[in-house]
């Protein structure tokens, strides 16, 4: 039980209905029976067992518990909910508290909170099941306003997001979430308007692991992010994204932006090995990446930021403080109008990628590369043992870029700082001292430039930032 003066209702599979009130002599033979006959403010003591039903909850104040230790099938309060339904269905109650269940292979999802306020705890949701159109089939699901605090839960297996949070509040911490083929989570018009930090999302202490398509993707949100594990986000989905961390405005599925983006990637988040990228900043974005977070190992760049992303404040993105060390193509990329602040970073060790385009092999491994009309103040970094380049400025924007006091240790084989294809209207320069031991090289017009991927100077197209049909064809009717 957990502490407060709360009624007491016990619930144990399979006894008898016709003398069952409740009490410990003779539970209640299901959840549902006993939503049917309890009041608010009522806490709800499920026993160990197999609960074949669906659940729904519309009284303010229901504790529903389970067994204390739901990863011990044999042990613990499991709830089967019948084909075509989600295992719990929350809607206009507040003050729910949802602990200790494990609920296997519901359809559309294992919890719903629909304009609720609960709190999910210690919960497992493993293999939920999309719905007859072949859809959806989350873990976890808020919509509505809902405000949602889900904490030290294991959401696995889902055929789309592992967690959904769409205009909701949420507070994400110390979860496991793996393996879910439509990404780890995914908050959509959420959190607040892009700077209003009340009301934040928090994601905090969670660990996104094997995902497919993004570990976090902030679309049209205002978020929080620290001390999380992002690691080994595979590609899945249209154009098969891989990202560990993506922050873009929201667009409807007929391409209407319908919100901006701000996410503030602070203190010890580790995004590591993702198929693509570590952490993008795309389209309608604002935020930071500062303060010791280790981007690691990522397939095609470690932090980039494209598409305009961050002009909308004098620094842009700010990137600050970090560890960018082994991914490969490019530890840090600026391109297609963006805006950054690149300061104080280690940018180190970046490998050479190669790629066809068409019939031409391209290979490349800088440090940092700012491209195609990109602002950035570069300052204080050490860049070191990058593969190709340190520093490559191509077609950036000179007015609003600076590249200065950047320690760069390079190999006998690569280069320090190299500006190719300026603008004659307006050029990055570089004062041959600025930046210790490393003198600028500018590739003259008869010059063959480097070569660089068409991502780096177009940018990456992201589907992901399409909003997701939430709503499973309405509320189930067996639960209605």
């Amino acid at each position: 039980a957990k502490p407060g003066s709360y009624a007491l209702a016990y619930v144990q599979q399979g006894c008898s209905a016709s003398k069952a009130d409740g009490s410990t002599e003779h539970p209640w033979g299901s959840i549902g029976q006993a939503l049917d006959f309890v009041e608010a403010e009522t806490q709800i003591l499920v026993a160990p067992g197999v609960y074949e039903e669906s659940v729904w909850i519309s009284a303010n104040g229901i504790l529903l518990v389970g067994s204390t230790s739901p990863d011990d099938l044999a042990q613990a309060t499991v709830i089967r909910s019948p084909p075509g339904s989600p295992a719990i269905v929350v809607k206009d109650a507040e003050e729910v508290v949802i602990a200790d269940l494990h609920i296997l292979e519901p359809t559309s999802a294992g919890i719903w909170v629909w304009q609720g306020k609960v709190q999910i705890e210690g919960c497992s949701i493993e293999n939920a099941l999309p719905d007859e159109q072949d859809e959806h089939g989350y873990g976890i699901l808020a919509t509505n306003g809902s405000d949602i605090e889900v904490v030290e839960s294991t959401i696995l297996h889902s055929p789309a997001a592992g967690i959904l949070i769409q205009s909701s509040l949420a507070t994400i911490r110390d979860n496991m979430v793996e393996d879910n083929a439509g990404g780890g989570l995914r908050l959509e018009l959420s959190g607040g308007d892009p700077g209003d930090e009340q009301h934040a999302a928090i994601i905090e202490g969670n660990t996104f692991k094997d995902n497919k398509v993004m570990g976090v993707g902030v679309f049209g949100s205002e978020a929080t992010l620290q001390d999380n594990l992002v690691i080994g986000t595979a590609s899945g989905g249209i154009g098969d994204v891989a990202d560990g961390i993506i922050v873009s405005e929201l667009k409807s599925q007929a391409g209407e932006v319908l919100k901006g983006a701000f996410a503030a990637i602070e203190e010890g988040n580790t995004v590591d090995k993702s198929g693509r990228i570590g952490v993008i900043f795309a389209a309608g974005s604002a935020g930071e990446v500062v303060d010791g977070n280790v981007v690691s190992g990522n397939g095609s760049a470690g932090i980039w930021v494209q598409d305009g992303a961050g002009t909308q404040s004098a620094d842009g993105i700010r990137i600050e403080g970090n560890h960018v060390l082994e991914n490969t193509f490019v530890g840090i990329c600026v391109t297609t109008g963006a805006r950054t602040l690149i300061k104080d970073n280690v940018v180190e060790q970046t490998l050479k990628g190669e790629k066809f385009e068409g019939a031409k092999l391209v290979a490349t491994g800088d440090g940092i590369a700012l491209l195609n009309k990109a602002e950035a103040s570069v300052v204080s970094n050490q860049l070191n043992d990058n593969w190709r380049v340190g520093i490559v400025a191509d077609s950036a924007a000179g007015s609003g870029t600076n590249i200065a006091d950047n320690q760069i240790v390079h190999s006998v084989d690569s280069q320090g700082i190299v500006l190719q294809n300026q603008s004659e209207d307006d050029p990055v320069e570089v004062a041959p001292d600025a930046n210790p031991g490393s003198i600028p090289e500018t590739a003259g017009p008869d010059e063959k430039p480097l070569e660089l991927l068409a991502e780096m100077k177009d940018g990456f197209v992201s589907p992901a930032s399409l909003v997701s049909d939430s709503d499973p064809g309405g509320l189930p009717e067996t639960v209605q």
